[in-house]
């Protein structure tokens, strides 16, 4: 029964903002519209336990931010904290691609509301939506597929004769030149930036044992990384979708590929969506990682650097990236 409530919700939220045009419902109506949608994801993911967080907690693990991640839906009282970090690291994750976009010129925002306390914290529960929505989705596809789960399982040691530090060292250059030249020269090479944070972050995930894709591709399994890239995609029509009914929305400004638009995106740009949720994957597992190597002192300096980062990307979003204002 609980499933019934998200589309019946996204009918109302649809109906108050698309067709009345009420607000915040119109301005706000890709915010509404993605709560729906995680809210049907999240019921669907209901019937699979996750097996990393049963192990976590028979150990006695349970306190901290272990391999289930919340990947899958909380239990009272067990994951809250656990959905609480998701949902910043998304929106971490997506300040730092409006930090590269300052550069890329990629994208702009019209429509958006003048009062500061609705307009920052809408962009920081729009982004908060990001990684949940990637994340969910390919879980949910995964799941109905193979009994593994998405994320938080080291992967098979990579069976190869290259020296690990020069393959880290490899992937790491590669990252460097897919980042570089976009900002270098963002005309020619803005795709990039859509695999390149990539490579720069799987060498740390295969150094610290997380769940490696390319691990998964060396060893022949390819059910995460299908799942991520069907995620991507789906993930993205639906934001792309919603956006284009809202409001409050972004456009874009390609140097190429311009042309043959469904919503307001270009048809070839749908390509990025999902080179982009392999790259949300290798994002979350190395986050994840690297806050369970900090210490409790560590983690409140990682909140307090989290939180002043978001307040310079916001601002720069106001002064850079919007075009005008509701």
């Amino acid at each position: 029964m609980k499933l019934i409530i998200g589309p019946i919700a996204f009918a109302v939220f649809f109906w108050l903002g698309c067709i009345r045009k009420i607000e915040p419902f119109f301005s706000y109506f890709y915010l509404f519209a993605w709560g729906s949608y995680l809210w049907i994801v999240n019921r669907l993911l209901a019937p699979f336990p996750s097996p990393a967080g049963r192990r976590e907690r028979a150990e006695g693990e349970g306190t901290g931010l272990g391999p289930h991640l919340n990947l899958l839906p909380p239990s009272v009282g067990e994951g809250v904290f656990a959905m609480f970090w998701l949902f910043c690291f998304s929106t971490s994750l997506w300040c730092f691609f409006e930090l590269l976009n300052f550069r890329l010129k990629n994208w702009s925002y019209i429509g958006v509301p003048r009062e500061l306390w609705l307009r920052w914290p809408g962009y920081a529960l729009s982004f908060a939506t990001v990684a949940p929505g990637i994340l969910w989705t390919a879980s949910l596809f995964e799941n109905r597929h193979s009994p593994r789960p998405l994320a938080g399982n080291p992967s098979r040691p990579l069976t190869t004769m290259m020296d690990p530090g020069l393959r880290h060292a490899g992937m790491t250059v590669v990252g460097l030149i897919m980042t570089l030249l976009p900002l270098l020269f963002p005309r020619w090479f803005f795709p990039l930036v859509w695999g390149g944070i990539f490579f720069l972050a799987e060498p740390y995930v295969q150094k610290w044992g997380g769940h490696s894709l390319i691990a998964d591709w060396r060893a022949g399994c390819w059910q995460t990384t299908r799942a991520l890239l069907l995620s991507g995609l789906i993930c993205g029509i639906f934001w792309e979708f919603c956006n284009f009914w809202a409001g409050s929305k972004w456009v874009y400004h390609l140097p190429y590929w311009n042309f043959g638009k469904v919503f307001e995106m270009p048809i070839l740009g749908f390509i990025g969506f999902p080179a982009f949720a392999l790259e949300v994957h290798v994002l979350h597992e190395a986050a994840r990682l690297f806050w369970q190597k900090r210490s409790s002192l560590g983690r409140q300096g990682l909140i307090t650097g989290m939180l002043a980062f978001w307040i310079a990307v916001f601002y720069g979003i106001d002064r850079w990236t919007v075009l005008n204002w509701r």
